[in-house]
Parts: structure tokens; C-alpha cells; sequence
């Protein structure tokens, strides 16, 4: 069962869904709306600056043509004082002029002297130090944008957008490197307010439409956030319910085998004295045949009173109840003990059993009961799992800070595949010859609990058809005496 701290809410999936949509569209759309809204502007204004620019070579070269050549007809020469010069150009302006939207048309002499303007007011200016028109005196085809602003009756302004557009009198195509021929600059000056609106209400419309696409974009995700949001909660809810139905179960089958272990210990330990008893002649003589009968059943009722005295360590290891009980003790000891104890099925079966530990290792400080427990339950199950004539070594030494405790046999040996799991409780190996052997799969999770429990590991080497080397180790906080 999860445990809640005071003061601290679950975690909402549809609200932070919510929130980082939400800021994603909201990015995504000042981005699209700022690229799509800039690229259409500055395509739209490129054309339009390409259409005036063609407008004003064609204007100006149809105006200069349209206005000298009579001249050189009569054999004048241009005279813009002259009135009747200038109410020809005017008539060629006007003519050329209409139907183009043209605000109003400048003509500069090579001093950037106005001396044409359909804007009366504005000949005789000179505009010599302004950069665009400097640039098209020195032979340059000049375009940009001016906007200004103009008052309305009604006391509001409004903002006039214009192109001008400044091409080089006198030059012909290909020819403008030849400055010695350039006669003066035509600017055409063209109102682009209603292209200005127009780029302004498409703006508007793309910009209306990303927020309305996006709007049903994030409404969609939101609707998608709350259905997983739900879902995610009754799945949570069943994960909830079934693990507390595990840990229910979990209990009562810890306290059914609790139960069922101790209730059958005390009976069984009772059996197995009797059987001391009769062993030793207290209720008389005991026959040869009978002697070996009352041996096996001694010997079976001690590996199942091991095998109820690894289950209940398992539990309370695992619950954290089990109090090891730390004393040096001497590791070759405890060794030939075990050795003692597994002789006899060793012998019976025909399989051997050496010892390899150097004089001077360290007395152990750990739980001696512990330890002899998990090497008799190591050397037990070399034993079960060695074929007939085979051969079982204990080996020990001191590694850097830790010493390590080896039980070596030449059986079967054990799948890459088990290495691991023959270390969880009740897991069992298909052999090849051997079988099952009537492993509980207890002995191993005591030993993997018991080892751990000491602050050290276990492990198995092993190869099939080569055998297994089950390997544990005693850190040297626990090795040495302190």
C-alpha cells in the first residue's frame, strides 16, 4: 500500500498536459504566425518592388523618348524653362502616368537638382545629400519604401505607404558603367497603401486562422489528456487494489507457513529424538536391519527439520526479525563439523570430500550458526547433485578485505540461464541426468538471505557437463576479530 505525506497532492496528468500543451502551441503559433506572416510580407514587397521597378524603366524610358524626340525633330534642346517644353512633358507625364496608381514622378538633373515634379512645389529642391538619391546619381537603379503619416479631417491619422523607385536617365541596357552619358535620375513615386491593408488583413487572417487551428489542436489534446488522465487513474486504482490483495495474500500465506512450520517442528524434533533414543539401545537391542531402517528415517527427519529451520530464517530475515549473533570462531572448526555430519551420505553414495584451508586465516566474527548452516547447506547440495565417485572440495582464503568460502563439485553443473534465479526461493533446475533431486529451492534463497544478512555475496560458477563452484564471502569488517 503507498504511503501519503500529509500536505502533498497526486500528480495530475491533465494538468501538466494541460499547462506544456498549452505553452507549446502558444510558441508554436508566434512561430509560425512570425514566419508565414514575415516570408508573405517581404515576398509580397519584393514583387511589388520588382513590379515598380519595371514600371519606372518602362515609364521613364517611354517619358524621355515621348519628350526628346520631338525636340530633336524641331532641333531644340531640352529647356525645361522653356514653357512650351514644359507643357509638353507635362502632357507626356500625364499620358504615360495614368492608370499606373503613381503618386507623383520627380526628375533629378546629375546635381540632384529637382527640375521636373508633377508636385509643382518640389522643383527646384536639391536632394544631393540624401543616401538613396546619391546612390542613383552615381548610376544605381534604386528602390524602397517611405511611410508617412497624414491627419484626417476627423483629427486621426493614417499611415501612407509609398515605393520610390529611382532609375538613371540616358542609360541604355548593359551600359551603366558609362557615367560620361548619364544625364539625371527618374523617381517614381507609388502609392502602395491599399497593398499595405491588404498584407496587413492577410496577416490578420493567417494569424486568425494558426490560433484557430491550434485552439482545436489543444482542445483535442486536451481532450486525449484527460481520457489517458482517467485512465491512467482507474489503472492505478486496480494496481492499488491488486497489491494490497497481494500483500493480504502476501501475510496470510507467511503466517499459514509460520504456522504450518512450527506446528511441525516440535513433532518432528520429537521423532527424531525417539529415534536418537532407540539408536543408542535405550529401549533395548537394536537389529543390524533395523539400525539401517532407523538411519534413513534419522537422517531424513533431520534434512526436513533443516529444511523448516531455513524456511522460518528466510521469513524473518526477509521481515528483518532475524538477530545474528556475532562471536570469532574458528572457520576449519565449523568446516570439518559439516564435513562430519555429510560423511556418512558421502560415503553411501561414494563420493568424496576434501578440505583445503591454510593455517593462520583470521577467526570468523559473524554468527557461527549461520555460517555452518549455509556451508551445510552448500556441501548438501554438491552432494545431491554429484554423480557417484565424484568429488566435493571447501576451500577458503583471505582476498584483499574480504575472505572467501568456495564449495567445488565435478555434477552436471547448472544452465547460464539459472545463475541467478536458483538463489530466489523455491527455484528448481531441470537436469539433464540428475533431475529435480527433490530440491525444495529453499536451501540456496537461506544461503543468498544469511550471506547478505553478513554484508558479504554469493554467487555460482559453473559449466554444464563441468560442474559448479558456489562461492561466498565475509567482508573483513567480519573476518577478523576486533
Amino acid at each position: 500500500m503507498g504511503l501519503k505525506s500529509k500536505g502533498m497532492r497526486p500528480f495530475n496528468l491533465t494538468l501538466y498536459l494541460s499547462i506544456t500543451t498549452l505553452i507549446a502551441v502558444i510558441l508554436l503559433t508566434l512561430c509560425i504566425t512570425y514566419f508565414f506572416g514575415h516570408k508573405l510580407t517581404e515576398s509580397i514587397m519584393v514583387v511589388s518592388e520588382r513590379y515598380a521597378l519595371n514600371i519606372a524603366r518602362g515609364i521613364g524610358f517611354q517619358i524621355f523618348r515621348d519628350f526628346t524626340l520631338p525636340l530633336r525633330l524641331r532641333g531644340e534642346t531640352v529647356n525645361l524653362q522653356d514653357p512650351s517644353q514644359l507643357r509638353l512633358l507635362h502632357r507626356v507625364v500625364r499620358d504615360n502616368l495614368s492608370g499606373f496608381g503613381i503618386e507623383h514622378l520627380d526628375i533629378y538633373d546629375e546635381t540632384g537638382k529637382v527640375i521636373y515634379s508633377t508636385d509643382v512645389k518640389r522643383i527646384g529642391w536639391i536632394e544631393a545629400d540624401d543616401p538613396h538619391i546619391e546612390q542613383a546619381l552615381k548610376g544605381e537603379i534604386v528602390s524602397f519604401v517611405e511611410t508617412r503619416s497624414i491627419k484626417l479631417p476627423i483629427g486621426k491619422t493614417r499611415e501612407i505607404s509609398t515605393i520610390v523607385t529611382c532609375v538613371p536617365i540616358g542609360l541604355k541596357k548593359g551600359e551603366q558603367e558609362r557615367v560620361e552619358r548619364f544625364k539625371g535620375i527618374f523617381c517614381l513615386r507609388q502609392d502602395i497603401t491599399p497593398l499595405r491593408i491588404f498584407l496587413l488583413r492577410t496577416k490578420a487572417t493567417i494569424v486568425g486562422g494558426i490560433l484557430a487551428f491550434m485552439a482545436l489542436f489543444f482542445a483535442v489534446l486536451l481532450l486525449i489528456a484527460r481520457s489517458a488522465d482517467n485512465i491512467i487513474r482507474r489503472q492505478t486504482e486496480t494496481i492499488r487494489r491488486k497489491n494490497q490483495e497481494l500483500e493480504e495474500l502476501e501475510k496470510l500465506k507467511r503466517d499459514l507457513i509460520n504456522m504450518i512450520v512450527h506446528d511441525m517442528k516440535n513433532p518432528l524434533t520429537a521423532i527424531t529424538g525417539n529415534i536418537d533414543l532407540v539408536l543408542e539401545g535405550i529401549g533395548g537391542e537394536v537389529q543390524p536391519r533395523q539400525r539401517e531402517f532407523l538411519k534413513r528415517a534419522q537422517l531424513n527427519g533431520q534434512r526436513l527439520l533443516a529444511m523448516i529451520s531455513n524456511l522460518l530464517d528466510i521469513s524473518k530475515m526477509e521481515e528483518g526479525k532475524l538477530v545474528l549473533e556475532k562471536a570469532p570462531f574458528n572457520l576449519r572448526e565449523v568446516v570439518d563439523e559439516v564435513v562430519a555430519d555429510s560423511m556418512a551420505i558421502a560415503v553411501e553414495e561414494d563420493k568424496e570430500i576434501t578440505v583445503d584451508i591454510p593455517e593462520g586465516l583470521p577467526p570468523l566474527n559473524a554468527d557461527r550458526e549461520m555460517i555452518r548452516r549455509v556451508l551445510a547447506n552448500l556441501v548438501s547440495n554438491a552432494i545431491k547433485h554429484t554423480f557417484e565417485g565424484g568429488h566435493i572440495k571447501i576451500a577458503a582464503r583471505m582476498k584483499g578485505e574480504e575472505m572467501w568460502i568456495s564449495v567445488q563439485d565435478d555434477g552436471e553443473g547448472i544452465p547460464p540461464e539459472y545463475h541467478q534465479k536458483i538463489f530466489e526461493k523455491f527455484a528448481r533446475v531441470k537436469e539433464k541426468k540428475l533431475g529435480y533431486k527433490t530440491d525444495t529451492g529453499l536451501g540456496l534463497a537461506f544461503c543468498k538471505l544469511a550471506v547478505e544478512a553478513h554484508g558479504g555475496r554469493i554467487w555460482v560458477e559453473s559449466e554444464v557437463g563441468k560442474g559448479s563452484t558456489f562461492t561466498f564471502t565475509i567482508p573483513a569488517s567480519t573476518a577478523q576479530s576486533e
